[in-house]
């Protein structure tokens, strides 16, 4: 879809990014939720390509780009926003301005593509699954700014994210994995391509000097966190996920849990594997077969 993205950490800037939407700002309560963040959010800037860049502070996304060779201003325009009530006052230059200047767009007035490359950009472990999205932070995150970024951002949207993981903060911190309820998703991860929550015939077993395995091969656009724990674990909470990916990326011989490559053979201990992917056999598999 696009180059390979370069991530680094930008300077703290004063005040608030620039935006002309309501800011999912870190001090937004959610019912029942503890709103105190453990750590200020380190803002992230991605280089995409040298006409794309995006940047994620205090919660707000916004795209900083430049025009094509060749592209016209009005297509330029439309490329990146989604609103023609937008175009002029966001992107387009002023009568006597560069043809070439840099637009910086918020993520709100984006076009559904604009937004799918933003957010491949800065998340590249996100992916769809059949109940949801799943998310892992990269920074500390609040969770009203992850409801913008996902669903329609409303007040009830963030409080459904937490109440379905069963968040106490209203904070995620980075490595943490969610899940953002499929009947909240919007465009354009509503219509990203789920990956199967179960592939019964997807595991083969062996042993080797450390005990009895699952593998599995990684397929194009999954993620370890979501097509391997989630998925053959059955843990959900982040904190559980997090240790579980650990458990399994040191098992395999991974490094790099963001950098695996498609066909990648990853080993999961057979003490981590839910019943319903184990052997035939296997005493716990067929407990729970009796029990279906």
């Amino acid at each position: 879809m696009t180059p390979a993205a370069k991530a680094v950490a930008t300077p703290r800037r004063p005040g608030p990014a620039p935006s002309r939407t309501p800011t999912a700002s870190a001090a937004t309560p959610l019912p029942g939720v503890n709103a105190v963040a453990q750590e200020p959010p380190e803002p992230r800037r991605v280089e995409v390509s040298p006409g794309f860049v995006v940047e994620l502070v205090a919660g707000q996304i916004t795209v900083e780009a430049r025009p094509l060779e060749g592209e016209t201003p009005l297509d330029f325009a439309r490329r990146l926003v989604r609103a023609e009530t937008d175009v002029e006052k966001l992107v387009l230059p002023a009568p006597g301005g560069s043809r070439n200047r840099v637009a910086k767009v918020p993520y709100a007035a984006l076009t559904d593509e604009a937004r799918k490359a933003a957010l491949a950009a800065l998340f590249p472990s996100d992916v769809r699954a059949t109940k949801g999205w799943i998310h892992t932070a990269i920074t500390t995150e609040p969770v009203v700014a992850v409801a913008s970024w996902f669903t329609r951002g409303r007040p009830e949207d963030a409080a459904a994210i937490a109440k379905a993981n069963g968040l106490a903060s209203g904070f995620l911190t980075k490595g943490m994995s969610i899940w953002v309820p499929a009947e909240l998703l919007v465009p354009p991860v509503r219509g990203a391509e789920p990956v199967p929550d179960t592939s019964p015939l997807a595991l083969e077993f062996g042993e080797d000097e450390k005990g009895r395995y699952g593998l599995y091969r990684l397929r194009k656009g999954e993620a370890l966190y979501s097509a391997v724990v989630v998925r053959f674990t059955g843990r959900l909470f982040a904190e559980d996920v997090i240790l579980a990916a650990l458990r399994i990326a040191q098992r395999s011989g991974i490094d790099d849990v963001h950098a695996i490559t498609v066909g990648f053979p990853v080993k999961i201990p057979i003490e981590e594997i839910t019943p319903e992917f184990l052997p035939r056999d296997d005493p716990k598999a067929e407990a729970y077969a009796k029990e279906k």
